[in-house]
């Protein structure tokens, strides 16, 4: 977890992340009290969209990402 600080204290954007980095990425900000903000367009994104406390879906992802 400290490497994990350690990174992503300086990162704000992350471009063209595969969807286990989002969730990777969504669940450690969230561990670290963070707000988290997620675009996915696709089945393979909806578990950071479900982490995430604001979700952005498109494409294939809008269908599934609906609750």
């Amino acid at each position: 977890m400290q490497a994990f600080r350690q990174v992503i204290e300086n990162l704000k954007v992350i471009a063209r992340a595969d969807p286990i980095d989002k969730d990777i990425i969504a669940c450690g900000l969230k561990q670290m009290d963070r707000k988290v903000v997620v675009v996915g367009d696709g089945l393979n994104d909806i578990e950071a969209l479900e982490t995430a406390d604001v979700s952005f879906a498109m494409g294939s992802g809008c269908s599934l990402a609906k609750k």
